[in-house]
């Protein structure tokens, strides 16, 4: 929607000015190489018409009040509000010196806790090395980059410090400002002493010259009070941006930002998608143990990188009395605590461009970070015996990430057993889903199967499913799964005797506890061999049959554990795991009897029953 009005015998002279606009200074010799140094959209652009303020902080001297206040906040960063933070901030002895002390990623933390349209007082104190990483962090969605949210991410550091705002976009920032504007408005170029086809009413000049029309109207205030300030600021500059615009290829300057983005961020784990799911494959432990994994590196940041680059918060989400943070508590050389606090960044990162993860707001950062805690402690677990002494020594001696991947490893693993083991079933072959197994076993068995197994907690639970964190929670779910697996090799063989027939599957609900008792009641009344139910009436004769000499509650069925598990004994033979499949069978009837011993007969029909399939009077038997 680009438009040029220019005389038809000038237009030889108009190209050639056109043409000779920086339009893409990834192309020009000198651009390239101070993007190659800067690798940066808004940086500490050399020009006299940029206020240094990275350069400043660099160039000033530490304050370690400052620096401390700082640590101090983040601690408290879990039990602030969004606002208490900034207050806090505001109200500190140094401001400025306090925000231009915090990571790039601590900064990136607090501007999602207070929220992006509270943040400008935050914005109107920091680096432009932290803006940087804020546009990077925000206005991408893998390899595009999102012109709405870029516009909404300028209008806000224009609020916050339009005149440095204005500054950059006529040096360093002019690309990114490009890219941006291109979208939104159509320019129309005057020339002089030359007659011109009418401008629209609506168009607006600042020079009486290039005239600008916006397409979108709630951006229309924003847009022509910022190119006014960009034109009384330079004119030159403001002129050669707008009239390059017609010669901006978007996809080609998107590619370029994006190459640029990547390498800034990959400093801090933010790799390529595709090199980022690396952090998803397993690694034996015998690698840390037999020291063939890659030893940590020798760690040597100067001051100002250790600031960068070095944040504070992901590491503090760690669970409170976990045996990876008892482990962190016995390392005490500083300079192995900051290579230990940037490669766990790195993980939590890599994980959240490995997953596409849109980061919200600061919640979903804390679950990742809880995330890439939990399979560290669950490494240590397994492999430290509850040590913290010897946790410690394995950070120390190994990269984080080995250690990460082990602990992953170990769900993963399990994943695939249950993965293999699933597509031969008995279950998966009758057309069953993992629901036959009931919420509890069932739902263990769904989050296992998922892309990236997770830990089944309960649908009581606020989060039906987590992140496996310890090694009771894989033992756990190993147990459940492993008694799957038996109890799927005894339906296999009970249904050589009794197939299922298709009408149970209409039958909502259905799960492999009716389908035990069922067989196991119509055996135990002389019935037909079958999966197919039971009566009101027969199960009223079965529980007289079952509380035969007991008078009153609790009513403990005396006697009929041992046949239950014996009947079904029978049937499994020499299967493998006959071991197991007792024990899960006793533990089924022992589930059944405290369900039963407080139901009088008389109240079975107001019961509704986990444990059999139980039809009507009026239903009319199918099967």
């Amino acid at each position: 929607m680009l438009r040029y009005y220019v005389p038809a015998h000038n237009i030889g002279a108009s190209r050639r000015t056109v043409e000779h606009m920086p339009v893409k200074p990834c192309d020009t010799p000198v651009i390239r190489e101070r993007q190659r140094l800067s690798g940066s959209i808004i940086t500490e652009a050399g020009s006299d018409m940029t206020e240094n303020r990275t350069g400043k902080a660099k160039e000033a001297p530490r304050h370690g009040d400052a620096r401390s206040a700082g640590n101090a906040l983040l601690l408290a960063y879990p039990a602030l509000t969004g606002k208490n933070l900034l207050d806090r901030i505001l109200e500190s002895e140094s401001p400025e010196k306090l925000v231009e002390d915090f990571a790039f990623g601590d900064f990136f933390w607090l501007v999602k806790k207070i929220g992006a349209d509270d943040s400008l007082p935050l914005l109107s104190l920091a680096t432009d090395d932290q803006w940087q990483h804020l546009l990077d962090m925000e206005i991408w969605d893998r390899d595009h980059l999102d012109e709405e949210k870029a516009m909404a991410w300028l209008k806000r550091l224009y609020e916050a410090d339009r005149q440095r705002t204005v500054r950059w976009l006529l040096s360093e920032g002019y690309v990114f400002a490009g890219f941006c504007l291109k979208k939104y408005i159509d320019v129309l170029v005057r020339e002089e002493d030359e007659e011109t086809p009418e401008i629209p009413e609506d168009y607006f000049t600042h020079d009486g010259v290039i005239y600008i029309g916006v397409s979108n109207e709630a951006l229309r205030p924003f847009i022509e009070e910022m190119t006014k300030l960009m034109a009384g600021e330079h004119p030159g500059r403001y002129m050669a941006i707008l009239q390059a615009l017609p010669t901006i290829i978007p996809t080609e300057t998107e590619e370029e930002l994006y190459r640029l983005r990547s390498t800034r961020v990959a400093e801090q784990g933010f790799l390529p998608f595709e090199e980022a799911l690396e952090i998803f494959s397993p690694l034996d432990e015998q690698a840390l143990a037999a020291g063939r994994e890659e030893k940590a590196a020798p760690f040597d940041l100067d001051e100002d990188e250790s600031k960068a680059l070095i944040p504070f918060l992901p590491l503090y989400q760690a669970e409170k009395g976990s045996l990876f943070e008892k482990g962190l508590s016995t390392v005490r050389d500083p300079a192995v605590m900051d290579r230990i606090r940037l490669e766990f960044a790195g993980i939590c990162n890599t994980m959240i461009a490995a997953q596409g993860l849109s980061i919200e707001d600061s919640g979903h950062l804390v679950k990742t970070c809880r995330e890439a805690a939990g399979y560290l402690n669950l490494a240590m677990e397994r492999l430290c015996e509850d040590d913290p002494a010897r946790a410690g020594r394995m950070m120390v001696a190994n990269p984080l990430l080995a250690i990460y991947r082990v602990g992953f490893g170990y769900a993963l693993k399990l994943r695939w057993r249950a993965e293999q083991w699933r597509k031969k079933s008995w279950f998966e072959k009758s057309g069953l889903t993992p629901g036959f197994w009931g919420d509890d076993q069932g739902g263990v068995l769904a989050a296992l199967l998922l892309k990236k197994p997770m830990f089944f907690q309960g649908l009581e639970s606020e989060e039906p499913t987590k992140s496996f964190a310890h090694a009771a929670e894989l033992e756990e779910a190993e147990k459940v799964f492993e008694g799957l697996v038996v109890l799927d090799r005894l339906f296999s063989r009970l249904s050589e005797v009794a197939p299922l027939e298709e009408a149970l599957f209409l039958e909502e609900d259905l799960t492999y506890l009716m389908l035990l008792f069922d067989f196991w009641s119509r055996r135990l009344l002389d019935l037909k061999a079958s999966f197919s139910g039971i009566s009101m009436d027969e199960a009223r004769r079965l529980f007289r049959l079952l509380r035969r000499g007991e008078e009153r509650q609790p009513y403990r069925m005396t006697g009929f554990s041992e046949s239950f598990v014996n009947d079904f004994m029978a049937y499994a033979g020499d299967m493998e795991g006959a071991r197991l499949l007792r024990t899960t069978l006793s533990s089924l009837w022992e589930d059944f009897r405290r369900e039963y011993e407080s139901v009088e007969i008389g109240d079975l029909d107001r019961v509704v029953s986990r444990f059999f399939l139980i039809f009507s009077p009026e239903t009319t038997r199918t099967i």
